[in-house]
């Protein structure tokens, strides 16, 4: 008796798998494909971190320096957002140099941004002053000195 030609023909219960854990045709699927996600090593990762709190930096000197009329705390705020500038380019120099993995690093350092810039906003409410943005600044920056810490132990 024949086959009805709409009926699929039967395929073993036993998947076979790759190497990574996923069966053979999803392997293949996703081999044909673009990846989406790229897997990072921890110093990597620090890295993608360490940009994004530069990046985060950069703003946090601009919010504050609109919290304060002092020209000396300006001028101060000015240099750190120059040195936080430097580092962002340094930082992402160096990912140039994890062959296929800037992106990822890069959206690692976009996402780390985000969440300090939402810390920053919750910090520093409507009612912040001067010395409020500064608090806040101390704290962003032994975060982004501690990465930087990391970054060095893991090289």
């Amino acid at each position: 008796m024949a086959r009805p030609r709409s009926a699929a023909p039967k395929r073993s219960s036993r998947a076979t798998r790759s190497s990574d854990g996923r069966t053979a045709s999803r392997a293949r699927r996703g081999s044909s494909r673009r990846r989406t996600t790229t897997e990072l090593t921890n110093l990597e990762t620090k890295l993608g971190e360490v940009i994004g709190l530069a990046m985060a930096a950069q703003a946090a000197t601009d919010k504050i320096a609109k919290l304060t009329d002092d020209r000396e705390l300006k001028r101060q705020l000015k240099t750190m957002k120059d040195e936080a500038a430097m580092g962002e380019r340094r930082g992402t120099k160096i990912a140039g140099t994890f062959t296929g993995k800037k992106s990822a690093i890069m959206k690692e350092a976009r996402d780390v941004k985000q969440k300090a810039s939402k810390m920053m906003s919750t910090y520093l409410d409507r009612s912040a002053d001067g010395l409020d943005g500064f608090e806040f600044l101390t704290m962003a920056e032994a975060g982004e000195v501690g990465h930087w810490t990391v970054l060095e132990h893991l090289n």
